[in-house]
């Protein structure tokens, strides 16, 4: 029976250590509670200036980012500051309102401190954009017709504006121009005489080479409705909602020809997207409840989502970006009362990107990957994909089953498959062009997972429970023991003798169950953890369970005892959490939208759980729209694997994505610290050098080590000779011990390598030159430096 979007992934490797937090990650540094959501925020001169709902204008130092304050603020009970403005000492807000007018409103920001209101200007409807430019202000009102609570004069009812203000005087600013129009304009940005308007209808572009008399000269369409813009380099880039519920997103316009824009790409995002900021070839999002984006824009014509990291709330309402660092806005979409201001490094977006896909016969649930090649399950049967080029897998074999193939595991030659009400098939795979049944059990109810190791093969029955079958004569599998399980079962992992189970009793409880099967005839339950709702995969790694909350996200169970399962951590990325795959301190996650059939997309996400307690998103990969769900991850160095369908058996594909070599495992290297003396003799107290030989094999070219990255000792000392200069790099390469590869000799300096006198070791970290991390350590031996005798 086929339940799409319930899946495992499985990963098989040896031997691959943690690594740090990669270098490109998205990552959250600072944080100030503001007691308030908010829909706007300026930047400028180390100071952010907040449009929050429930307060009016605050003002916080963000000259330190881990450690924004605030500084000053200015209340505006009752009021929505729309869009804020800076020039000069002076802050200009659009001030929009549904319970009394809405206006222009000039403040005196000199002393952040102590913020003062010098000129207030009322307009009819909702002040929506605020743009300044020498002495002129520029304002865009929405139309006020349904804001029955205001009366107005009958000839300032009626359609949308941009209002042109004398603010040469800021006390006493006065209209000098107008201009009307039918739609819902909100954000605004002027570039030279003319200005660009987000309007629901499109991007207006509007002449005001004449302020009193501005004229409208063109409406380009646009992909959805705009929220927001901004202007560089000759092109406008739109944040947009889409209509009827289509996911909203981020369009960009070519301005070569100023006064008609032309739309030249697009990318659809998850949610809508509320506000904007570009910066060096990266444009950055404000979506709701779907956090931060960040699209590489280097080939505005075909604009890619690269990078994502949530917020606490969810929902990034504004931002402003400077210098590789965002501030936004992050706001409890259901109370004004919650919210804060972010701060976010920025400095390189990851940039994960598929690499290739290959069309699958039927929706796939299960890719695993060993070696070359990747073994997947999609209905049909099991399929068998040569991988070893990524950029153009190939299917090389398949047989079909009887059931609904529903999961596979390969142990050796063999691959066994959970085939629904077909039972359990044993498969022999050692020539993968062409595999041949050797044997089949049937009576498992609905074989809809398994795992096989050490001679059985474990298989769960969702409705029922687990079943434990005796494979150490393939031709001959024997069932050996049994329980049943309250609930569903979704998933398992088994892992030093016990198996772990995902799964639910009803829609709120449940979660994991653990389960002794070291006697596979003798199955004993020894624990449960119910309070973390419905769960659908598992991963368990030394000595955490990792679980995938289908409404609840991310789940850090400590079961180091397992007869006492505690959670620890948590991470919630407001998707349908699928499946998880945990692999060198990364969890990756396969979600589905919470809105799921809407067409709202699928996405891997990438957490750091290296610290489980505090689990930190730093990378993501969208589908796009089309793909409502993904299954898998499998992950392989830093290439994901993963299976992901629209809905329809006909768009079911194998992708395999390379989310850089970041995430790669860190490759351990051979070092001799002082080659030739004595286990890496150092005296603590020398001012000299301590030479470090990274040995080459016939497996490491040390010609691929990036010297600019070498950093030895816990004080991460640099090397102390220029090695990229042609001539000292060439006296740094030699052969130290004789076995007829090219060693890399690099020197330190003792006092900057930061070694103390309770360290056993010391290593050298680098990069190679395709960007890939690795460590190498040696034993070390501490010595004093006085060695004169006595007579």
């Amino acid at each position: 029976m086929q339940r799409p979007g319930f899946w495992k992934v499985a990963f098989l490797a040896a031997g691959l250590a943690c690594t740090a937090l990669p270098a490109g990650a998205l990552i959250t540094v600072g944080e100030l509670d503001i007691s308030s959501g908010g829909v706007t925020i300026a930047e400028r001169d180390g100071l952010a200036y907040i449009g929050a709902e429930r307060r009016g204008l605050v003002i916080a130092d963000i000259s330190n980012p881990s450690a924004p304050v605030e500084v000053g603020a200015i209340a505006y009970p009752g009021m929505r500051i729309r869009d804020i403005a800076l020039s000069g000492g002076l802050a200009y807000l659009a001030v929009g309102s549904n319970k009394q007018p809405s206006s222009l409103r000039i403040v005196d920001i000199s002393d952040p401190t102590a913020p003062v209101e010098i000129g207030v200007f009322e307009v009819p409807g909702q002040a929506s954009g605020i743009a300044v430019v020498d002495h002129l202000a520029y304002l865009t009102v929405q139309s006020p017709q349904g804001l029955s609570l205001i009366a107005f004069d009958p000839p300032d009812v009626g359609p949308s504006s941009l209002r042109v203000f004398d603010v040469a005087n800021p006390s006493t600013a006065t209209q000098v121009g107008r201009v009307d129009f039918i739609g819902a304009p909100s954000e605004i940005q002027v570039v030279g005489d003319l200005a660009y308007i987000a309007d629901s209808v499109g991007l207006r572009t509007i002449d005001v080479s004449e302020p009193t008399a501005p004229v409208e000269i063109d409406l380009a369409a646009s992909s959805g409705e705009p929220n927001s813009l901004t202007i560089a380099g000759g092109l406008a880039y739109v944040a947009y909602h889409g209509p009827s519920r289509a996911p909203g997103g981020l369009s960009v316009f070519d301005l070569s020809d100023p006064k008609a824009p032309i739309e030249i790409g697009y990318v659809p995002l998850v949610y809508d997207a509320w506000d904007i900021a570009v910066e060096g070839g990266w444009a950055y999002l404000a979506t709701e409840r779907s956090g931060l984006w960040a699209i590489d824009v280097s080939n505005p014509e075909a604009p890619i989502a690269r990078g994502r990291i949530t917020t606490p709330f969810g929902a990034v309402a504004a931002l402003a970006v400077a210098d590789g660092i965002a501030y936004v806005i992050d706001t409890n979409i259901w109370t004004i009362e919650l919210g804060s201001l972010q701060v976010i490094d920025l400095s390189t977006p990851t940039t994960p990107a598929e690499v290739s896909n290959l069309e699958l016969r039927d929706r796939g649930s299960t890719v695993e990957v060993i070696g070359n090649l990747a073994y997947i399950v999609d209905g049909t049967g099991l399929l068998i994909i040569d991988v070893s080029d990524p950029a153009a897998p190939v299917e090389l074999g398949a047989i079909e089953t009887p059931g609904y193939a529903q999961d596979v595991s390969v142990v050796g030659s063999i691959a066994y498959v959970a085939d629904t009400s077909s039972g359990l098939r044993i498969i022999d795979v050692s020539n993968p062009k062409t595999p041949v049944e050797l044997s089949a059990i049937g009576g498992l109810g609905d074989a809809d997972r398994v795992e096989a190791a050490d001679g059985f093969a474990y298989v769960l029955d969702r409705y029922w429970g687990l079943r434990v079958i005796d494979v150490s004569d393939a031709e001959a599998p024997v069932e050996v023991g049994s329980i049943e399980t309250p609930g569903i079962a979704e998933e398992f992992s088994v892992v030093g003798g016990l198996a772990y189970v995902a799964g639910y009793i009803d829609g709120y409880t449940s979660g994991l169950r653990i389960i002794d099967v070291s006697k596979p005839e003798q199955l004993i339950e020894i624990a449960a953890l119910d309070s973390l709702g419905p769960t659908q995969d598992i991963a368990v790694s030394d000595g955490l369970a990792y679980l995938a909350g289908s409404y609840s996200g991310l789940h850090i169970i400590d079961v180091s005892n397992p007869e006492r399962p505690v959670e620890i951590g948590a991470f919630d990325p407001y998707f349908h959490v699928l499946t998880v795959t945990v692999v060198n301190g990364i969890a990756y996650l396969g979600t589905r939208d919470t809105n799921g059939g809407s067409g709202n997309g699928a996405v891997i996400w990438a957490v750091d759980v290296s610290n489980p307690t505090a689990p930190v998103q730093i990378g993501a990969f969208d589908f796009n729209s089309s793909f409502l769900q993904v299954s898998g991850p499998a992950v392989v160095d830093s290439l994901v694997y993963a299976i992901s369908y629209t809905g329809t058996r006909a768009a079911t594909r194998l992708s395999i994505i390379d989310f850089g070599p970041e995430y790669a495992p860190k490759l351990d290297v051979a070092i001799d610290i002082k080659p030739g003396s004595d286990a890496g003799s150092i005296n603590l107290a020398s001012r000299g050098l301590i030479p470090v030989a990274i040995l080459g094999s016939e497996t490491f070219d040390v010609a691929k080590v990036d010297v600019t990255t070498l950093a030895f000792g816990p004080g991460a000392a640099a090397p102390s000779h220029d090695l990229t200069r042609p001539d000292s790099y060439q006296d740094h390469i030699r052969d130290v011990n004789a076995d007829g590869y090219t060693d890399l000799v690099s020197h330190y300096r003792t006092q900057e390598a930061g070694i103390s006198r309770d360290d056993a070791e010391a290593c050298i970290t680098g990069n190679l030159r395709d960007g890939t991390p690795f460590e190498g350590c040696d034993v070390i031996r501490l010595v004093s430096g006085n060695r004169r005798s006595r007579r």
